[in-house]
């Protein structure tokens, strides 16, 4: 099938793009998702050295699995949400960006395509970290193909974002604030470090809409419990395949009606 070929092919010019600089590559993958879970590590482990019994679903016997899941979903939120922002950007000022949508390729290979090379990216140290997570607590098959699966659709939704965020990058730059202030709120409600019961009553329902936050609400469940959140499961689904569509009707639009700001 074209699509499918069109899908590896430019994942595999991605991955030739970055692997450029293959220590980066290889690096950033596994430093990156340190930096960010180490201070939380140490937070959770004084919490509970001093006599604390769980804060929410946190206990002093999972959190090392809570927050090592909750990083993984942090980084797949990052990546997705700055994959396009990213390639936008350079091909943009390469003076490229007409080239690549005006090639006989379907916008939906081009998401799956750069989604594919972050993924190839990022698994050295994912396949490590839950690894870790087994260890500690170790889950069945089935539960493990559904947390993957959760895995992915968080990501594909959240790569539909992206395209809209690297559209803004794309067609005018004065948005990219805007999007940047959503990233800011967006993270504190996906509950990556920390369970919804930090937060204030009154914002909770944020947190509750929130697709990634659903995300963590399933794959914890299953890894952590065992137990299996239909709801927040099929709500996610929905949304990832219909929020690729809804993307590539936006950025088709804004292609038609705008010109490219910034050269």
């Amino acid at each position: 099938m074209k699509l499918v070929s069109d899908i590896f092919t430019i994942a595999e010019k991605e991955l030739k793009l970055q692997l450029r600089f293959k220590f980066p590559f290889f690096t950033s993958s596994f430093i990156t998702p340190l930096i960010r879970i180490t201070p939380f590590f140490m937070v959770y482990a004084g919490f509970f050295y001093f006599g604390a019994e769980a804060l929410g679903e946190v206990t002093r016997t999972n959190f090392v699995v809570f927050l090592t899941l909750g990083m993984l979903a942090d980084v797949i939120f990052n990546i997705g949400y700055e994959a396009f922002h990213t390639k936008f950007m350079q091909e943009k000022y390469w003076g490229t960006i007409e080239s690549i949508f005006l090639a006989p390729v379907h916008r939906v290979s081009l998401i799956l395509g750069v989604g594919l090379a972050e993924v190839v990216r990022g698994l050295p140290s994912t396949a490590i970290f839950l690894i870790i997570c087994y260890l500690i607590i170790p889950v069945n098959i089935a539960n493990f193909g559904v947390i993957l699966l959760t895995f992915l659709m968080a990501y594909v939704f959240i790569l539909s974002v992206g395209i809209i965020y690297g559209s803004a990058a794309l067609f005018n730059e004065s948005f990219l604030p805007i999007f940047e202030y959503l990233r800011v709120a967006w993270v504190f409600f996906s509950c990556f470090y920390f369970p919804i019961e930090v937060i204030p009553e009154i914002l909770k329902p944020w947190a509750l809409i929130n697709p990634i936050y659903q995300a963590n609400v399933v794959i914890r469940g299953l890894w952590i419990s065992g137990v299996m959140h239909w709801q927040p499961f099929i709500y996610l689904l929905l949304l990832a395949i219909l929020a690729p569509l809804l993307a590539i009707l936006i950025f088709n639009k804004l292609w038609k009606e705008l010109t490219i700001q910034g050269y």
